[in-house]
Order: structure tokens, then C-alpha cells, then sequence
């Protein structure tokens, strides 16, 4: 069991070389929505964290950073770790399949997303 959080998600990654990228995700949470173990509770929030990131090969990458969790009630210290796989769709576009799992401070959460990438 779990809630399903519809999210609008913004991401950019500066490629420092063909192995490492730093980068910002950022996303917003269109839903209110109470954490029952805690009885925290959450409306509208934003996500924001820098990442860095590790590219094992062309498509697969690794990445891992910090941030924080942006809403009315309280606002949350964020740890992100997570994985992407990016599938070429054309010269300059990708489908970028993510997980991430988000370790915060008074929860964590898990999010399977997929992004439309832009390679410049």
C-alpha cells in the first residue's frame, strides 16, 4: 500500500565529462496528503536537490545528493540516492526511465518517474 503523489518534475544536468554531472531535480506534489506514522502533514510541496552523478557507461547512471522539501506546515531536510537509464529517442532526445528513493527527516519516500530529455 502506499499514495500515489501526482508530480510535475523539472531536471538539469551540467556534464562536466563523459563520466561525472552535476545536477538540480527539482519537482512539485499536486496533492495534501497526511504521513500516518508521524502524523506529518503535507500539501502542495516542493522538492529541491543538487545531485552528482556517475555514468557508468553511455545510458546508466548513478546519483546521489541533498536537499530539501519545501511546504506551508514544515519544511524537511532531503537525502536523494537513486538510478537512471536513458534510452535515445533521435539525435537529441531521450527517455530517461528514474528511481530515486528519498531518505527525509521524518520519512522517506520512493519515486519511479519518466522523463523526456533534451541533449544539447
Amino acid at each position: 500500500s502506499g499514495l500515489y503523489i501526482p508530480t510535475v518534475s523539472l531536471d538539469y544536468d551540467y556534464h562536466l565529462n563523459p563520466k561525472w554531472a552535476l545536477g538540480f531535480m527539482g519537482a512539485f506534489e499536486f496533492d495534501q496528503y497526511v504521513v500516518t506514522d508521524n502524523q506529518i502533514e503535507r500539501e502542495n510541496a516542493l522538492i529541491l536537490a543538487l545531485v552528482g552523478k556517475y555514468n557508468f557507461t553511455r545510458y546508466f547512471a548513478v546519483f546521489a545528493g541533498g536537499g530539501i522539501e519545501l511546504e506551508q506546515h514544515d519544511n524537511l531536510g532531503v537525502l536523494r540516492l537513486g538510478l537512471e537509464y536513458a534510452i535515445d529517442v533521435g539525435e537529441h532526445w531521450a527517455l530517461v526511465p528514474k528511481f530515486h528513493f528519498d531518505f527525509k527527516e521524518s520519512y522517506n519516500t520512493w519515486s519511479l518517474r519518466l522523463n523526456f530529455a533534451r541533449k544539447l
